[in-house]
């Protein structure tokens, strides 16, 4: 990490939630050295335990050891579940990382992905990201936007997750290859140690973990008592531990009465029941307090509260427990403060809080008034979250419906608001296609970046991008960022009518963008595309490639089919297939994500007439699929892929040794997964050895392998089919293979019969 910034503030002086290095301490050495060794050959950390066990001493000492990127969340306060939230915490951290301050205050995801790949960018470096509590959220569908937003595959990323069964359950976290360290608590002999001052009985010490197991907070309580007492036989730790807590706070709480603070008990009872967070200005705002009044009453009960950036939050979890029975019988009062707090601050934070709080209530009509003109426009422009927005518009409308209102005055006072703001964008899309006729490129930047619909910045960033191509044969690297951001957010159905323009702009920007939209659209029959799309991509891909006079190019144009995915196929192939191989490895560069990489290699493989660079090319695609770890790379379909490309080099050799690395692979794949692509690999490794000038025992063990495999199958269908396969494969070979054709012909009949005689059964009458 970088000195000089160190020396000016730590990136996690910056994190909201981060608690202070406790007074009792875990030994977490061994946890930090365990997560590091993890580290070195996995990119995803679970620290898994139960509550309080140690687990955000850990992550919060993990944060300080690597100056990682962190936040943190607390399992009681639930208004902290929300991306803002996330934002808040991040993009002030790198943006100090990366010396940036002047970001610190734009919190929006726009923001916080500019940055992100500005650390992408650093290739040396390694960053840490650490999520602490992710794993208390009641909402799981929050839980996935957070692993969907924070970019998972970064190479140079790695991450830490605090977790109770809950993130590893995750859809999006399954498939990731990760490592986890438990957390326990702590141990009998690290009690001993804890309490060594005391000479205790190895049974008094089977007590007190029995009791605590291990929780470094009941240690800390049971430890002073001790200290106060000097008799472990007079504490009576069972029955008394409750007692104690409460003790302690009768006691904070007296220093408060000598005060004569009034409502404190309002006070506390606010962050007991409330399931938001609250800041010590919210206090000051909800009660009509002077704010320094607030801050010395919650300094004050430091036993019991932590203030950390004005935020309150509770020492330990068993005191929120107390005083939420205390207080039990203040929900209705508190919940009119609430309402208070969140009615009179302007942040959108704040009024999207209020809808929940009075559609929780069922306080239907205050939501209307709460909805003013523009408040849509202003969530959507806030929160860069369409879910959260449409959550908004779905409780207004339900209220609208539950008072018998007229719900369509409501949706028409919204379509009202955002229909100016479309209005002003096709004002500002005028100016920007005249600046862009103008080469004003700086000045239409500006304005597309005021524009509301990241559809329609991602259209005009790239129409700005295609001209300064055309003009000054060089794009704008700022300008490249603003169309990868949103790029990477949208999906192709999200832009709508101008889907055709957008990704014909795209493509004759950069050939990177054609095998991102291929992906995208591969298999979806969702998406609504039609041909249009695909002919355009295909004259994108001539306009850019270098032989775009060739009468090739012109003669399969003309014979596109009707098929999306062969349309979009063929000019890729034709695109991919004119690189040479030293354009082939400048292409490469653009790709981080292993996949990417290996589609592109692919693609190249089949259509490429290099025979010089092939060898190299197929090396580099088994390096990426050991490297990759993954199993949606390192599978027998990719391995079934690359190596039918193998029997091309021209040196035996060089085939051979190729040929043996990739059945070394076999036998590390996990997922094996059908039985016709390891038919298909097999004969793949098989082509590799044949010869037809020599009687080539290698071919031969490699076939007579292959059919005792088919032969052991049990599903005769696919029995058949994997004999058909060799048969092809092996028909027009040399005549040493006769015999070996001869048994598989058989053994293909005798299969076919078997199968006509099983299914003959299904149609008698």
């Amino acid at each position: 990490m970088k000195s000089e910034i160190l020396e000016e503030k730590y990136n996690f002086d910056l994190s909201l939630g981060i608690k202070p290095t406790p007074a009792i301490l875990l030994d977490i050495s061994n946890h930090i050295l365990n997560i590091d060794k993890i580290f070195e050959k996995k990119q995803y950390m679970l620290i898994d335990g139960i509550d309080e066990s140690g687990k955000t001493t850990i992550s919060s000492e993990y944060t300080r050891h690597k100056n990682s990127f962190s936040i943190f969340f607390s399992k009681f306060n639930k208004g902290e579940f929300n991306i803002d939230y996330i934002l808040e915490n991040l993009i002030p951290q790198i943006a100090n990382y990366l010396s940036l301050p002047n970001e610190s205050n734009n919190s929006s995801i726009e923001t916080f992905r500019r940055l992100q790949n500005k650390l992408r960018a650093i290739k040396k470096e390694t960053f840490y990201f650490v999520i602490d509590g992710l794993e208390h959220s009641s909402n799981l569908v929050f839980v996935d936007e957070v692993l969907e937003l924070i970019n998972l595959d970064v190479i140079n990323f790695r991450f830490v997750f605090t977790d109770n069964n809950v993130i590893a359950k995750r859809e999006i976290f399954r498939k990731l290859n990760f490592g986890t360290n438990n957390v326990i608590g702590f141990g009998i002999n690290e009690i001993k140690i804890y309490f060594k001052e005391f000479n205790l009985l190895d049974e008094n010490i089977k007590i007190i973990h029995s009791f605590s197991n291990g929780v470094p907070s009941r240690l800390k309580i049971i430890k002073e008592r001790l200290q106060e007492s000097n008799n472990f036989n007079s504490l009576e730790i069972a029955d008394k531990f409750e007692n104690w807590l409460e003790q302690d706070i009768e006691k904070d709480l007296s220093k408060i009465n000598q005060k004569k603070i009034e409502d404190y008990n309002l006070y506390i009872a606010l962050i007991s029941l409330s399931d938001g967070s609250y800041s010590l200005n919210d206090i000051a705002v909800g009660f009509d307090e002077e704010l320094n009044k607030v801050e010395d009453l919650f300094s004050s009960l430091s036993r019991i509260f932590t203030i950390e950036n004005s935020n309150i939050s509770f020492t330990s979890n068993i005191y929120k427990e107390i005083f939420k029975k205390k207080y039990s019988l203040l929900n209705d009062k508190i919940k009119s403060i609430e309402i208070k707090i969140n009615y009179e601050q302007p942040e959108i934070r704040y009024k999207t809080r209020l809808v929940e709080i009075l559609f929780k209530d069922k306080n239907y009509a205050k939501i209307l008034n709460v909805f003013e003109d523009n408040f849509i426009a202003n969530a959507f422009s806030q929160i860069q979250n369409i879910s959260q927005v449409n959550d908004l518009i779905d409780k207004v409308c339900k209220s609208s419906f539950y008072l018998n209102k007229n719900q369509d005055l409501f949706n028409y006072s919204v379509q009202g608001s955002i229909i100016n703001d479309i209005e002003n964008d096709i004002e500002n899309e005028n100016k920007i296609l005249s600046l862009i006729s103008l080469e004003e490129y700086d000045k239409a930047i500006v304005i597309t970046d005021s524009l509301l619909s990241n559809k329609n910045k991602l259209l005009y960033y790239g129409k700005i991008a295609k001209y300064q191509k055309e003009k000054r044969k060089i794009i704008d690297d700022v300008l490249i960022d603003k169309i990868d951001l949103i790029f990477n957010t949208l999906e192709l159905a999200d832009y709508g009518n101008d889907l055709h323009e957008i990704v014909s702009d795209l493509i004759s920007i950069s050939s990177k963008y054609a095998l991102t939209i291929l992906n995208m659209g591969e298999g979806d029959e969702n998406v609504n595309i039609n041909e249009l799309l695909f002919t355009k991509l295909s004259l994108a891909a001539l306009n850019n490639s270098e032989e775009q006079n060739d009468s090739k190019f012109t003669d399969v144009l003309s014979k596109i089919e009707n098929d999306k995915t062969k349309q979009i196929n063929s000019s890729l192939r034709l695109f991919i297939g004119k690189y040479s191989f030293e354009r082939l490895n400048e292409e490469i560069l653009n790709y981080k994500d292993p996949k990417e990489r290996i589609k592109l290699y692919r693609l190249w493989l089949e259509n490429s007439d290099d025979k010089d660079n092939i060898t190299t090319v197929i090396t580099n695609v088994v390096d990426e699929i050991i490297n990759s770890e993954s199993n949606d790379i390192f599978n027998l379909e990719i391995l079934s892929e690359i190596s039918v490309h193998i029997y091309k080099i021209q040196n035996y050799e060089s085939k051979f040794r190729i040929a043996e690395r990739f059945k070394n692979l076999l036998g590390e794949v996990e997922d094996k997964g059908l039985f016709i692509n390891k038919t298909t690999f097999n004969l793949n490794i098989f082509n590799c050895y044949y010869n037809k000038d020599l009687n080539n025992q290698e071919a031969i063990n490699s076939l007579t392998y292959l059919l005792e495999e088919i032969k052991a199958y049990p599903d005769l269908l696919i029995r058949c089919e994997a004999l058909m396969l060799t048969l092809e494969y092996i028909f027009d070979k040399a005549n040493y293979l006769g015999q070996i054709k001869t048994n598989v012909i058989n053994s293909f009949n005798e299969n076919f019969e078997n199968l006509l005689l099983e299914t003959s059964d299904q149609y008698t009458p």
